[in-house]
This record gives structure tokens, C-alpha cells and sequence, in this order.
């Protein structure tokens, strides 16, 4: 190793500087509202508190939830500053007064907030961000759905567009806790009316809070935090000048040509492809970004399944497309919707890049493709000239054809003669991720 190998990197250490003197941000980020963001908050700030921290609430949303509630008590709170505004007073954090008390520990809730006309910063984390710059360490909370980045994401499969977002760098800059709930237990919660008021729960589970939903926003959720996470362990690694390996995530993407073993794997999928034609990478995810890096250019229309799996989402929303979603029942993918669509993608001036789906115990739905609808699929896709991409269940080969619709081969890419990609997870020793 050489000596520049064990000197600390450059930039790490110029980041690090620049946070001297400056307050930590700690994030409790959560999938939706209700999982217990503002509760876990307030509970690991009690315990601060308990161990001689200096700490107040500068905002704490309850939301009429009473265990909230009662961690309150106990806490200083510095008041809240009123707003005029259009006839009726809106009463916002007060900076000012936050800094004039100058605690080790502010809590400031619902990061995403956007403050009322008048106040000193439009956006609550800008407020953050002054606190931070006085060295007062902050905890707030956010849920997925507010983060800039995802926005387009969560739009395609709630059908919901958040307005109010929080850059990136924020949420980079800060320490992420996971505040996690199965969805099951969130939608209890949402029935025994803790998290809205009966009516507004009702409506709530019919739309945003249905489970595909809340299960996709469970794993944007978790596999944000596990971002931040590689992130600050790889920045540490590079402020330290630390050697070794450290590898927390998959990283590799093998081309194969005459790798043994390679042979085996196409098989196990009914695949007939040469070696040469194949490409094992680390994760599914990482041969979808390889797709979309190849396919698609912005504007260009693809199509999903509605909702589908986010991670492939992501893959694709960083390359711009126009996505369009067609909804599935329980025999997979609506052909007659795909139809209608594909008819009218073909009406335009741009050309359909490739259609997306989970043929085979769909994620989030759990739904498997029917033998009726394979077919409908492929002759659709000869006659629309289209180029098909499907993704098997993350299982083995064999456990997966569990999954598939009786009489019917296990992928599509083995019944289109024309341009079919497969993508998929095989969990044999020493091949895939």
C-alpha cells in the first residue's frame, strides 16, 4: 500500500471541518404518518433530559394522540411566536427565542413543514439550519414521502403529490433513525382511530394507507436509512484513512463470458442465452439501473405495474421517463388497459421504451401472473414491437416456480422470440448477491 493509500481523504477531512462548532441533526424518519415518529422523538429525549442533557421542545406536533401527549410533560417548551395571517394568527417556532435560551437539545418537529408568510425562512429545516450553525444540536422527524428525491417515486404509486419537500442534503448531513411498524399494525392503528379522526381514517385506508402502498413506502423507508448508513461508515472510513475491507453493500458487476457456473444459472431459468449474452451483477437493483442507463433517455414513456416495486422505481426515476402505470387484479397486469395504453403511447411522437413487471409473486401484491394473461402479454408484445423486461421473485429458481401460474414456462423471456430481458436473484453459493 502506498502512502497516499493510507492518507486521510482530502475531502472527508474538509467536511468534517466544516462541521466543527456546528449542532448535530438527528432524523426520525418514518414510512407514513402514525408508525411513531414524534413518540420515539420525545421518548429519547426524556431519557437525554434524564442524563443531564439540556434539552426543550421548540415544536411538538401531537396530533391529539394522548401517549404523545404525556410525554410532553416534563419538558420545557419555549413558546411559539403568532403570525398574522389573512385574518387568523398561525403560531410558528420562535428562532429567536430558541436562541436566546441556547439549550444543548431542541426539538423541532414535522422537518418537511413550510412556515407561514412572514417568517424569517419559508422552509422548518432552513430554521434547523440556523439552530445547527449556533452549535445546538437538533431531533426532528420526517416521512419518506417528503424527501426531494422520491417525490416522483411515491407520486407514480400513491397517486398522491407531496408539496412540501426537504432537500437531500439535508437528510444526508444528518443522523437517520428508522422509526419502522409493519403495515398490518399501521393499518390498526389507523382503525382504532390513533393516528386521524374516524372519518378522515376512513378515507385514509381506501387511498394512501392501503397496504401495497404502505408496503412500499416501508421499504423506500428502509432502504433510505441503509443508504445513510454505507454513506457515513465510507466517509468515516475516508476521514480515518482507514484500510480493509469494508464493504456493507453489494458492489461488484461480473460480465461473464466463460465463468463457470454461468452456464448453470441460465438454465435454472429456462433462459436460452449464451454466457457472453448474460451480466451477473450484485442485486437485481443494480441490473435494473444498468437497463434504464441503457434504455432510457428523458421523456421516453415506459410502463409498470400499479404499484410495483419501488426499488425499480427509483432505478428508472433517476433517467427521467415518462412512467405510465397500468393496475393489476388478482391474475396479474389488466390487459385490456395495457392495450388501451400502448395504443395511445403509439398515437404520439415518442417511442415505447420497454414495459416492467413482476410476472411471478408481484412485489408488493403478491399476485402471480395468470396463463391467460402470460399469453395476452406476449401477444401484445409482438404486435406492438415491444421489448418486455421482467424481474423474478427474489427466491431460488425452483422455489420461485412455486409461484407461476399452472401449465405456463417460468418466465417470459422464454416464450418471446423477439426482445425479452430477465432480470433476477439467484442465492446459490458464490453467484449473485
Amino acid at each position: 500500500m502506498s502512502d497516499d493509500d493510507q492518507r486521510p481523504d482530502p475531502d472527508a477531512l474538509l467536511r468534517a471541518a466544516a462541521q466543527e462548532g456546528f449542532g448535530r441533526l438527528k432524523v426520525f424518519l418514518g414510512a407514513a404518518p402514525g408508525v411513531g415518529k414524534t413518540y420515539e422523538m420525545l421518548t429519547e429525549a426524556a431519557a437525554r433530559r434524564k442524563a443531564g442533557i439540556d434539552v426543550v421542545i421548540g415544536v411538538v406536533e401531537t396530533h391529539g394522540r394522548v401517549e404523545t401527549e404525556a410525554l410532553v410533560q416534563g419538558l420545557e417548551i419555549v413558546p411559539r411566536r403568532p403570525v398574522a395571517y389573512h385574518g387568523r394568527t398561525i403560531a410558528e417556532m420562535d428562532i429567536d427565542a430558541i436562541l436566546a435560551r441556547a439549550p444543548q437539545l431542541v426539538l423541532v418537529d414535522e422537518l418537511a413543514h413550510t412556515n407561514a408568510p412572514g417568517s424569517r425562512h419559508d422552509k422548518r429545516y432552513q430554521d434547523i439550519e440556523e439552530l445547527l450553525a449556533a452549535g445546538i444540536d437538533v431531533y426532528s422527524t420526517v416521512n419518506i414521502q417528503h424527501i426531494e428525491s422520491l417525490n416522483d417515486v411515491v407520486a407514480s404509486f400513491t397517486k398522491v403529490r407531496v408539496r412540501e419537500t426537504v432537500p437531500d442534503r439535508v437528510l444526508e448531513a444528518a443522523d437517520l433513525e428508522i422509526v419502522d411498524l409493519p403495515p398490518d399494525e399501521l393499518i390498526e392503528r389507523l382503525r382504532e382511530g390513533k393516528v386521524y379522526v374516524p372519518e378522515e381514517a376512513t378515507r385514509a385506508l381506501g387511498h394512501f394507507f392501503s397496504k401495497s402502498n404502505l408496503t412500499a413506502l416501508r421499504e423506500l423507508a428502509l432502504r433510505r436509512a441503509a443508504q445513510a448508513v454505507d454513506a457515513q461508515m465510507l466517509d468515516y472510513l475516508r476521514t480515518h484513512a482507514l484500510a480493509g475491507t469494508w464493504a456493507a453493500s453489494e458492489r461488484l458487476v461480473v460480465a461473464v463470458s466463460e465463468l463457470p457456473g454461468s452456464a448453470e444459472l441460465v438454465r435454472d431459468f429456462d433462459i436460452e442465452a449464451k454466457p457472453g449474452n448474460v451480466i451477473i451483477t450484485a442485486g437485481a437493483q443494480q441490473a435494473l439501473d444498468v437497463l434504464a442507463k441503457v434504455f432510457i433517455n428523458p421523456g421516453d414513456p415506459i410502463i409498470t405495474e400499479a404499484p410495483t416495486y419501488v426499488g425499480a422505481l427509483q432505478a428508472f426515476s433517476a433517467y427521467e421517463p415518462d412512467i405510465h402505470t397500468i393496475p393489476f387484479d388478482d391474475e396479474g397486469m389488466r390487459m385490456d388497459l395495457l392495450e388501451e395504453e400502448l395504443k395511445s403511447i403509439g398515437k404520439g411522437n415518442s417511442r415505447l421504451k420497454f414495459l416492467y413487471t413482476i410476472p411471478n409473486f408481484q412485489n408488493p401484491g403478491g399476485v402471480t401472473m395468470s396463463t391467460t394473461r402470460r399469453k395476452r402479454l406476449i401477444e401484445l408484445a409482438h404486435e406492438y414491437d415491444l421489448v418486455v423486461v421482467e424481474e423474478h421473485a427474489d427466491v431460488m429458481a425452483e422455489d420461485a416456480r412455486d409461484h407461476e401460474a399452472p401449465g405456463v414456462d417460468g418466465t417470459l423471456a422464454a416464450q418471446r422470440d423477439g426482445l425479452a430481458v430477465h432480470v433476477g436473484n439467484d442465492r446459490r453459493d458464490g453467484v449473485g448477491d
